[in-house]
């Protein structure tokens, strides 16, 4: 082979000068092959990461295998590789894919946080970070069927989410914690008060978070005008997001309020347990 290839020989159209590259051994003076390159052709297409992965890890262990049985592992088998641009998709995928998964926890992590400083109140932000948690899940089953594939757009989008979703929650769950409801000898005693806090609620902020929705949805008309991929998407993207957000403000995370809501300085206020404890100590 190592004589052969330095002939005017030509197979398949390949130069197989390029392709295989001989050294001669200073012990025997015979030529030995150090490198060499193998091609092979796959008629699988483009493999999602989770079909590609176990197929680059059993070439990596059929490597190590035969390297390990070599009666002389010599320098071939240290520098022996494989590569392909299905390995680079995989790995992109990959990273693209943790890097989601980690904004969205991150975000999330960040949102609980936030509620709680700003309700001070555990019921309440439990139920906005489930109103929030669902919308982020909703939003994703969405894009996957209008069938968007994980490629860095759609990794951007996915890790801003949850931030995107909070605002009109929180300002519900903030308008809600803040209604004293001082007249409340004049309310009707029919309907519990979480009711006339949460109405009081919807009618401080409903208004304003509608029309914020509306008009934050249709500026992302614009964003679908153009040609630009990112723009395109980032703008249907943003569309989804407002509107799955708004429902699940109006049409769960108020209902949850109206239904369970507690009371001002109920069991579940931060404030009333700092109160508590600060007597018991003081």
């Amino acid at each position: 082979l190592c004589a052969w290839k330095d002939t005017e020989e030509v197979l398949s159209g390949r130069n197989w000068k390029t392709e295989v590259d001989c050294v001669v051994s200073e012990t025997t003076n015979t030529p030995a092959i150090r490198m060499m390159n193998i091609w092979g052709v796959s008629t699988s297409g483009t493999l999602p990461a989770a079909v590609a992965r176990p197929i680059y890890d059993r070439f990596e262990t059929m490597i190590s295998n035969h390297c390990a049985l070599a009666t002389t592992p010599s320098i071939l088998c240290e520098n022996v590789f494989q590569t392909s641009y299905q390995w680079l998709e995989m790995e992109t995928e990959e990273e693209l894919f943790l890097g989601a998964i980690f904004g969205i926890c991150f975000s999330l992590a960040i949102v609980l946080f936030a509620l709680v400083v700003s309700t001070l109140d555990i019921l309440i932000t439990f139920f906005a970070f489930v109103s929030i948690s669902g919308t982020v899940l909703t939003i994703m089953g969405m894009v996957t069927l209008i069938g968007w594939k994980l490629g860095v757009v759609e990794s951007v989008c996915v890790s801003i989410v949850a931030g995107m979703s909070v605002d009109y929650i929180v300002h519900f769950a903030s308008s809600y914690m803040e209604e004293k409801l001082k007249d409340a000898d004049d309310l009707d005693p029919a309907y519990q008060m979480s009711y006339h806090r949460t109405r009081a609620a919807v009618t401080a902020l409903g208004v304003s978070v509608l029309s914020a929705a509306f008009t934050t949805a249709l500026s992302t008309v614009w964003l679908n005008l153009t040609i630009v991929v990112f723009y395109v998407k980032f703008g249907q993207f943003t569309m989804i997001t407002i509107i799955v957000s708004a429902l699940y403000s109006f049409f769960f995370f108020l209902p949850l309020l109206f239904a369970f809501g507690p009371d001002h300085d109920g069991w579940s206020s931060i404030t009333r347990w700092f109160k508590t404890l600060k007597n018991k100590v003081c």
